[in-house]
């Protein structure tokens, strides 16, 4: 219409170029303008444990583990194995909620590996933890 502004969601992050075409109808035709921007870069972090800490002895068969936001998360997927990277004990998205209970942990004094997965940007980021089960 005549409306002189648009906002425009879904633009990368990665300072890439954007082209934008301003189409114009005037005297009868169609006439435009090209433009071209660098997209803002915006730095990603994946999300951080908070509790418990890395190393800790888990307090038993039932632990709620909690982490901070990251920057740039949109969803969040906690795994608990009993190998490194495993995910026996616990799979599950979290969506944005920045905790989860998990049961059924050992309580052998063995070690509980914990992978914290951010997504950012189409792709998913980590970072490892280890704890000593309860006995």
């Amino acid at each position: 219409g005549t409306t002189q502004s648009a906002t425009v969601s879904g633009l990368p992050t990665d300072g890439s170029t954007v082209y934008v075409r301003l189409n114009s109808y005037a005297n009868g035709s169609w006439q435009h303008n090209n433009y071209s921007y660098t997209a803002a870069t915006v730095a990603s972090q994946a999300a951080a444990m908070t509790s418990p800490s890395n190393n800790a002895t888990l307090s038993g068969a039932s632990v709620t583990f909690q982490w901070n936001s990251g920057t740039g998360v949109s969803q969040y997927r906690l795994w608990v194995g009993t190998t490194q990277g495993g995910n026996d004990l616990y799979n599950q998205s979290t969506g944005t909620t920045q905790s989860a209970t998990v049961s059924g942990l050992p309580t052998d004094g063995s070690t509980v590996y914990v992978r914290l997965n951010s997504y950012i940007n189409g792709s998913w980021q980590n970072n490892e933890y280890s704890y000593t089960a309860s006995n």
